[in-house]
């Protein structure tokens, strides 16, 4: 996978990506998604990346606390991981992404979908657009 400077933390995303295939190479999809969320940490663990798996962040309004968040992963404390299985990624898991990136410092979140047919997404929301 050929590193895009444009993208931001591109090196970071490649090699989050990188993981998430050789994990649905070596387990295939169908498997219960904790199975594939504690592959997929051995996997950047190894690639010697710090993993935050399921952090909670709280979500203020009015800058009263009205309840929290848990993330999947935050990968070297810039990308956001969110892991689903379905038949598609959705609306719903795109919606999702979008505030977890709105509600918190993040910019980036990866969607990886591990299901039969694999597929990822990336969801941007840059500072200047929160």
């Amino acid at each position: 996978m050929a590193i895009d400077s444009k993208y931001l933390h591109s090196e970071t995303t490649d090699k989050i990506l990188s993981g998430y295939y050789n994990v649905l190479k070596e387990l295939s999809g169908g498997l219960p998604l904790d199975i594939y969320k504690r592959a997929l940490t051995l996997e950047l663990i190894t690639a010697n990346m710090k993993v935050q798996a399921d952090k909670e962040i709280k979500v203020l309004y009015n800058q009263k606390e009205v309840g929290s968040l848990v993330f999947d992963f935050i990968v070297n404390d810039c990308i956001v991981v969110s892991v689903v299985s379905g038949p598609d990624i959705t609306r719903r898991d795109e919606l999702f992404a979008k505030n977890q990136l709105r509600l918190s410092h993040y910019e980036i979140c990866l969607i990886l979908n591990f299901d039969y047919d694999p597929q990822h997404k990336r969801i941007v929301l840059t500072k200047d657009r929160k």
